[in-house]
């Protein structure tokens, strides 16, 4: 018994979309063998919509091996999808919510916090999907990630360095590393730089500094991570390692904030800490790591792909 099971995933050139499409086939690698039998394998193909200025009909006029699976992240991939789907007869995920009606599709990964008109081919997932991060927490290792201006919180550079400067004095055991990202105003590193002088174990690194691997490597070694309530996808990543991991509070815009609510169910299940309760290393925290990539893969290749009794 074995399958050869061939994806294509369409890429839009946003990190945090690819990462979410790289998380789902990482986790389809990983459960097809149980279900589908040992000498089963994945043929992936990434599709950069920048590939094809011109139009996709490359794609299913001269497609070679048709995929089983076209999996997308955002907008943009949406409607190229659709089209294979409707040309080759593959199956359609979209990771996050579609922006198409569901018969475009056939099943979309759907954050908890969502709000959708219906339930019709959606799993729920617990946040957004993140690959997994291998390696051993160091209790030493900490890492501080901050976002920016956003559509569903207040942002202050001045509050955000301050409870930055309130997390690395609570920890003076800890060497923290503080990453801003494309969301940061060019003003947050050199306030940090100025409210941690003196401050001998903590350093601001430039996102733009860091290659591509950098937070999965860094993750995968720090033992604390403190993440910006507005960097959704950052906080998911980072429940995706065996970190301890808490949320730097912002001011909600609106009542109805889905990231808001998203933390909030975490709290609830105590993923998450706050920096009202000391250092999270004195918090009561579930820090086994988030495996939303394997439990939805295993749903997928059990519903399409497991063997009918009796056949192989």
């Amino acid at each position: 018994m074995s399958l050869t099971l061939r994806i294509w995933r369409f890429t839009d050139g946003r990190p945090g979309h690819e990462k979410q499409t790289a998380a789902l086939v990482q986790g389809l690698s990983e459960c097809l063998s149980e279900v589908a039998g040992t000498d089963s394998a994945i043929e992936s193909r990434d599709i950069a919509l920048a590939d094809y200025p011109d139009g996709l009909a490359p794609l299913w006029r001269d497609p070679g091996q048709a995929p089983d699976l076209v999996i997308g992240a955002g907008r943009r991939t949406h409607l190229p999808m659709a089209r294979v789907r409707w040309h080759l007869g593959s199956r359609a995920i979209c990771v996050m919510k579609s922006s198409l009606p569901s018969f475009c599709y056939d099943l979309a990964l759907v954050p908890e916090h969502d709000r959708l008109w219906s339930e019709r081919k959606v799993l729920r997932t617990l946040g957004a999907l993140g690959p997994s991060v291998s390696g051993v927490p160091e209790p030493e290792c900490g890492l501080i990630l901050l976002g920016g201006k956003n559509d569903h919180f207040h942002w202050s550079d001045d509050d955000v360095a301050a409870a930055v400067a309130d997390i690395v004095v609570q920890n003076p055991q800890v060497h923290w590393q503080i990453s801003d990202s494309p969301r940061s105003s060019k003003a947050l590193i050199p306030m940090l730089d100025n409210v941690l002088q003196g401050a001998a174990n903590a350093e601001t690194v430039h996102y733009l500094n860091n290659d591509p691997q950098w937070l999965s490597h860094t993750l995968s070694r720090a033992g604390q991570v403190w993440v910006s309530a507005d960097s959704a996808s950052m906080l998911y990543e980072a429940l995706s390692s065996a970190a301890r991991v808490g949320v730097i509070d912002l001011t909600s815009k609106r009542a109805h904030n889905k990231l808001a609510l998203g933390i909030s169910a975490l709290r609830q299940q105590q993923r998450v800490g706050t920096l009202d309760a000391g250092p999270l290393d004195a918090q009561s925290l579930n820090v086994e790591p988030l495996r939303e990539q394997a439990r939805c893969a295993r749903w997928i290749l059990q519903q399409w792909f497991k063997p009918r009794d009796g056949l192989s």
